[in-house]
């Protein structure tokens, strides 16, 4: 059973400046501040987008709108559908929808929240769920959870597949770049749901929100089933947030160059993703990366005339 959170900023489409300004986190108010919001939900209704809520997130012009969670493939088929509905409403009525990690320097990225319990085959129950262990979690869900802490390295291209994502990290942010867990903490890389009852799930919040749906949810599920096979055991929690780390915690990959030698090396993710899979999605990344450092950005040209200028005006004096 899986469900995934996208944050997204509004963007004006000629100026690609958000629609609102400051922070407005839950602001009700900001929630119908356009009739292009209720436009897109009722949109989103009409395709059978079974919506649960939607409100303004931290930044300014930010939206979360959430959906109910699905079995298997049909989890991702709606993040992938949920993605596609919200940018063609939104371009069609003169706006940009952008789910890019972190469009502005100045404010908070945009991160998607991975939601995943697992269940019996049979019966249904969720296997996660144990009220006689520690916070209600079972062995099962605990060795999922490491699976995740410690193949994090190896997920980060799949999860955060931009050099972009990797900025999403810095401070104002809301997620850490530590390998750490904690119930209830909006600041680890997994945040346990621990209500102790069927509800009982986990949330892997490492993931960016222009994230392909499928390869996060792929990311997710083989890491925690790689830990339910090796029988790995739960580190102890994140005491307090996580959000500006603890030095007992490693770190996970800070740049998409070292995120993806940690997929390379991470022989036991590969092979569940599949070696195929994996050659052809490194040499993409690879390619895209070497793009990227070969563009001389306007911050480069911009610093080096300012620095001539400067020069030059101390030399006329």
């Amino acid at each position: 059973m899986m469900g995934q959170e996208f944050e997204f900023y509004l963007l004006d489409w000629e100026t690609r400046q958000p629609v609102f300004e400051g922070f407005h986190a839950f602001n009700t108010l900001r929630n119908q501040y356009l009739p292009i919001i209720d436009t897109l939900l009722d949109h989103l209704i009409a395709s059978g987008v079974d919506l649960i809520d939607h409100s303004c997130e931290y930044g300014p012009g930010q939206m979360e709108i959430n959906y109910g969670p699905a079995i298997g493939m049909k989890a991702a088929d709606k993040s992938f559908f949920f993605k596609h509905i919200v940018k063609e409403v939104c371009q069609r009525a003169g706006y940009l929808a952008t789910f890019m990690s972190r469009p502005f320097s100045d404010q908070c990225g945009c991160g998607c929240h991975v939601h995943v319990c697992l269940l019996d085959k049979d019966s249904g129950r969720n296997i996660f769920l144990d009220l006689d262990g520690e916070n209600g979690l079972s062995s099962t869900a605990k060795s999922f959870i490491q699976g995740i802490l410690e193949h994090g390295p190896g997920m980060m291209p799949l999860i955060a597949p931009t050099p972009n994502c990797y900025r999403r990290y810095l401070p104002p942010t809301f997620v850490s770049m530590y390998r750490g867990w904690g119930v209830q903490d909006r600041t680890a890389m997994v945040r346990v749901k621990a209500s102790q009852d069927e509800n009982t799930h986990i949330e892997m919040r490492a993931a960016s929100s222009v994230s392909n749906p499928y390869l996060s949810a792929a990311a997710t599920v083989a890491a925690g089933l790689l830990g339910i096979k090796r029988g790995l055991k739960l580190q102890p929690p994140i005491e307090g947030q996580g959000l500006h780390g603890d030095r007992d915690f490693p770190m996970l990959p800070q740049t998409l160059d070292e995120a993806l030698v940690a997929l390379s090396a991470d022989q036991d993710l590969c092979e569940i993703l599949g070696e195929d899979f994996v050659r052809v999605f490194t040499a993409v990344k690879q390619a895209e990366l070497n793009r990227f450092k070969a563009h001389v950005t306007d911050w480069e040209k911009t610093s080096t005339w300012r620095f001539i200028n400067l020069i030059g005006a101390a030399h006329l004096s």
